[in-house]
C-alpha cells in the first residue's frame, strides 16, 4: 500500500544499511536482543451511518454506494459503525451521544447523464454539521468517489486522512509466469498492470502514486523497470549487469535505492 510515512522509514533503513560497515559475526556472539511488544485497545468512537436517498432515476446507485462507504468506514479501524435510517428533518443535539456521528448520504441523477452524491457528517452531540461536500460521479466512478467521500470524512474529523483511496501492487501467478497487479486497498478491483509472460518482482510505489518500480526478466537479466499507470506502459531504468533488485523510491520521489551488483557483489544503490 502507498504510505508516504511507510516508505520513508524503509529508505532511511536503507540508508544506513547502505553506510554501515561490515562486522564479524562473532561480535555479536554474546549480545542478547529483547523486542517488548505491548498489546494496547483503542475505544472506536460510534458512527451512524444512514439509509443513502435516491433522486431521480438513479437504480442501485444509492444502495452500492453505501455499501462501499460501509467497508471503508469499517476498515478504518476509527468507527463502529451503526445502521440508522435517514434523518427526516433538522438534526437535533444529542449531549447523550457526545463523540458520535452521523453520515448522511444522496444520490441524485444529474442533467446529461451520471450523478451527484450529496454526503454529510453530523455531529449527533451538538446536532451540527461537521463536513459536507457534493461529488460528480458516475456508474464507473461510483467507488472511487466513495473511497474519496470517505477519507474527506475521516479527515475533517480526524485530522489524519484515509486509506481508503490508496491501491496495492502485488505479485501473481499468472499460467507460468509472474506479473505485476494491482488493486484497491480492499482488495476490489483487481487488475494486470505488466503483460510480459515472465518473471517479475518487488513493486514498489512512485509517492505521487501512478508510477511503479519493479524487477522484471523480460530481457533475460533482473532488470529496474518503472511502469507508467497513466500511458499503461513501462520503460527501463537500471538495465546493469547482474541484479537490479528491491527498489524503494525516497520520500520525495527524487531517487530510488535499490540493489544493484554491477562489481559481482550486491549493493545498495541511490540513483
Amino acid at each position: 500500500m502507498r504510505s508516504s510515512s511507510r516508505s520513508s522509514f524503509r529508505f532511511a533503513g536503507w540508508l544506513l544499511l547502505a553506510g554501515a560497515s561490515i562486522v564479524p559475526l562473532a561480535a555479536f556472539a554474546q549480545t542478547d536482543v529483547r523486542i517488548g511488544v505491548k498489546a494496547t485497545t483503542a475505544t472506536k468512537s460510534p458512527l451512524l451511518l444512514a439509509t443513502f436517498q435516491g433522486q431521480g432515476s438513479v437504480g442501485t446507485a444509492p444502495a452500492d454506494s453505501r455499501a462501499t462507504a460501509r467497508r471503508d468506514f469499517d476498515l478504518s479501524g476509527v468507527y463502529s459503525v451503526a445502521d440508522v435510517e435517514p434523518l427526516t428533518g433538522s438534526p437535533a443535539a444529542d449531549p447523550g451521544q457526545m463523540g458520535a456521528t452521523r453520515v448522511e448520504g444522496t444520490v441524485a441523477a444529474a442533467l446529461g447523464g451520471g450523478f451527484t452524491f450529496a454526503g454529510r457528517a453530523i455531529d449527533v452531540g451538538t446536532g451540527e454539521t461537521a463536513f459536507t461536500r457534493q461529488y460528480p460521479m458516475t456508474r464507473a466512478t461510483l467507488r472511487e468517489t466513495m473511497h474519496r467521500f470517505v477519507d474527506d470524512v475521516l479527515e475533517a474529523l480526524t485530522g489524519e486522512r484515509g486509506v481508503a483511496e490508496t491501491k496495492i501492487a502485488y505479485v501473481k501467478h499468472v499460467g507460468r509466469a509472474k506479473e505485476i497487479w494491482v488493486m484497491d486497498y480492499d482488495g476490489e478491483n483487481q487488475r494486470q498492470m505488466t503483460h510480459d509472460g515472465v518473471l517479475a518482482l518487488s513493486p514498489a510505489w512512485a509517492p505521487w502514486g501512478t508510477e511503479v518500480a519493479f524487477t522484471t526478466y523480460k530481457r533475460g537479466n533482473p532488470d529496474l523497470y518503472l511502469f507508467d499507470l497513466a500511458r499503461g506502459a513501462s520503460y527501463p531504468f537500471s538495465t546493469r549487469p547482474g541484479l537490479n533488485t528491491a527498489p524503494c523510491y525516497s520520500p520525495d520521489g527524487k531517487w530510488i535505492a535499490c540493489t544493484i551488483s554491477r562489481d559481482g557483489n550486491s549493493e545498495i544503490y541511490i540513483i
